[in-house]
């Protein structure tokens, strides 16, 4: 019996993206120019439509005003994070997150492929470089590389930073981070009110006392079952 009185009805449901600079006054203004509209369409009168082509001009406007400070405050503050910045960029421009390598069965083999082709892309640069004929006159052009360091010169002292300049530094850093870092690069930044004092007196301290940890000083290797885990 319920099935013969209220039986069941399928209704499409269009799901729209979120638009984060969308806010309450654009939609007021929307509402506004499809009461003008309607207006319009049933009055065909000049001044309605003028009334109309103005409500329509102000919505424009005011999307158009809010889409920029968005994104131009958003690009402000995650300008040091490139992952952030260059994903804003793809959705300003449409570009989708898509893969664009060819699907492989064996990832192992497309990894090899990407890099035997950077490979033969330095190489292929080099021989360019050599084959360019170069005359005299060019050469005479370019001064003679000099030494970075003067052995002259000794290094005694430094200046101190201050907090703000360390501020500075690890804001306009890149956010990147791996899972073997003790903390991630982002949460160090949510947590700079309490680290900075800390963070500027291991810079401080390693600046006066000429140490930095020996294990600062080499890169990470990884062992086989990890680079196999990682390529898979």
């Amino acid at each position: 019996m319920l099935d013969q009185h209220a039986p069941p009805k399928t209704r499409c449901r269009i799901i729209r993206p979120v638009v984060l600079w969308y806010n309450e006054i654009i939609d007021n203004a929307k509402r506004q120019r499809k009461k003008a509209e309607h207006k319009w369409r049933k009055t065909k009168a000049a001044d309605d439509l003028l009334d109309f082509k103005s409500e329509k001009n102000h919505v424009t406007f005011l999307m158009n005003k809010a889409r920029w400070d968005f994104y131009s405050e958003f690009m402000a503050e995650n300008g040091a994070d490139q992952r952030k910045f260059f994903n804003a960029a793809k959705k300003l421009l449409g570009i989708k997150n898509e893969p664009l390598f060819a699907e492989h069965l064996d990832k192992t083999i497309i990894a090899n492929d990407i890099g035997r082709y950077f490979v033969r892309k330095v190489e292929n640069i080099r021989n360019e470089i050599d084959a360019t004929p170069i005359s005299q006159s060019d050469r005479d052009l370019v001064h003679p590389d000099k030494p970075v360091v003067d052995s002259n010169v000794i290094l005694r002292s430094f200046q101190n930073l201050s907090e703000q300049d360390i501020y500075d530094l690890i804001q306009k850093s890149a956010k990147k981070s791996c899972v073997l870092d003790p903390l991630p690069t982002t949460l160090v930044c949510d947590s700079l009110d309490v680290l900075l004092p800390v963070i500027t007196k291991l810079v401080h301290t390693s600046l006066a006392t000429s140490y930095f940890p020996t294990e600062w000083k080499q890169a990470i290797v990884f062992p086989t079952e990890w680079k196999q885990a990682i390529v898979s």
